[in-house]
């Protein structure tokens, strides 16, 4: 669903990134099942980059470089998420608890 209307969109590559808003009213989906339904279509393989900076939005990855932009981006992103873990790991190991 989403792949098809970023595709008729023509929005492919960063620069012609769709907002989330947008492909809510599009679909008629709430904003948290518009989420849903690109993380579903992601995992089953589509490649559906986002960014949020300034006119973010989602697109279709126009090159490998935007491709690796992506995964390097939720890399850095799943790393600092693990870090921010890490003291509730400790705490309910028994490693004391920091609050």
């Amino acid at each position: 669903m989403v792949y098809g209307i970023l595709k008729s969109m023509h929005a492919v590559g960063k620069e012609n990134a769709v907002s989330r808003k947008t492909l809510a009213a599009l679909t008629g989906l709430s904003d948290r099942s518009m989420r849903s339904e690109i993380e579903k279509e992601r995992r089953s393989g589509i490649l559906i980059c986002s960014h949020m900076e300034t006119g973010g939005g989602y697109y279709l990855p126009a090159d490998e470089m935007e491709i690796r932009e992506y995964y390097n981006a939720q890399t850095s992103r799943i790393s600092s998420l693990i870090l921010a873990r890490e003291p509730f790991r400790r705490a309910l190991n028994g490693d004391g608890y920091g609050g």
